[in-house]
């Protein structure tokens, strides 16, 4: 009897109250919940050293564990990709060019003055003593010739020099063989260039700072190749020459040439 009045006063409780029959509905809805999905309830575990654990446990982090093998060898292979960088000098031909012109300037017109006077039919002590004194000047002037053009000279060189009144016609044939050469790229060291055939190289402008690679590495001369080239390129500009004169450009110019493309040790390691 009482179980049956219970009941009535639980029927009436949850008829008359929204908020009962609310709660009635979210208990029931949970539990079906957790029946259904009980992956859903969180349980915590307690592991000691050497338990085995029965499902896959996520840690809470990160552990980030490095692979000392893969690392090393990735470094490798990234320092493998670099480049070698060579640093190429475009302004060395003007630079040489100018130089030369320097050292025959001044020389050509004391030349030019004592060659006029020597075709004059006067024969006057004046004149001989004007041909003297150009010809003492020109001399004293050998040791600014020989520091502005940057190599030494011999006496018999400058004899030729002299004779030839210091023209812009053998200057101008130095300068256009040697340009000829800077513009082909003359190499320090082919040898150690050619190892990177099948890399190919960096080649950075010194002034302007632009980079462009160059893979056809066998084009660019070393200097006892841009030596004999030299003889090469000089051979038919020098036909009407005589023969002293002819080694003489050819000899400026051999010790003139100098390399225009240089390897840049410190910036190919900087990029590794």
């Amino acid at each position: 009897m009482n179980i049956v009045k219970t009941q009535i006063s639980l029927n009436r409780l949850i008829e008359s109250s929204d908020s009962v029959r609310w709660a009635l509905l979210i208990a029931v809805t949970i539990i079906f919940t957790i029946l259904l999905y009980p992956n859903l309830v969180i349980e915590k575990h307690s592991y000691k050293l050497g338990d085995v654990v029965t499902r896959d446990i996520k840690a809470a982090k990160n552990f980030l564990i490095e692979d000392k093998d893969a690392t090393e060898a990735s470094r490798k292979q990234a320092v493998e990709n670099v480049l070698t960088v060579y640093d190429h000098d475009v302004n060395i031909s003007a630079k040489t060019d100018q130089k030369i012109k320097n050292a025959f300037e001044d020389l050509r017109v004391l030349s030019e003055t004592l060659k006029s006077i020597e075709k004059s039919e006067s024969s006057s002590s004046e004149n001989e003593e004007k041909k003297l004194t150009l010809h003492n000047l020109i001399w004293q002037k050998k040791t600014d010739f020989v520091e502005k053009i940057g190599i030494s000279v011999s006496d018999a060189d400058y004899k030729i020099l002299e004779l030839e009144a210091f023209s812009s016609d053998i200057l101008n044939l130095i300068s256009s063989i040697l340009k000829e050469l800077f513009d082909n790229g003359v190499v320090a060291n082919k040898e150690m260039l050619l190892k990177e055939t099948d890399r190919g190289i960096i080649l950075s402008d010194i002034k302007t700072k632009n980079e462009m690679l160059v893979y056809n590495l066998k084009h660019f001369y070393g200097l006892d190749q841009a030596k004999t080239m030299i003889k090469v390129i000089g051979d038919p500009l020098l036909q009407n020459k005589s023969h002293d004169l002819r080694n003489l450009i050819v000899d400026f110019a051999q010790r003139l040439i100098q390399p225009n493309i240089t390897l840049n040790r410190s910036e190919t390691e900087k990029r590794k």
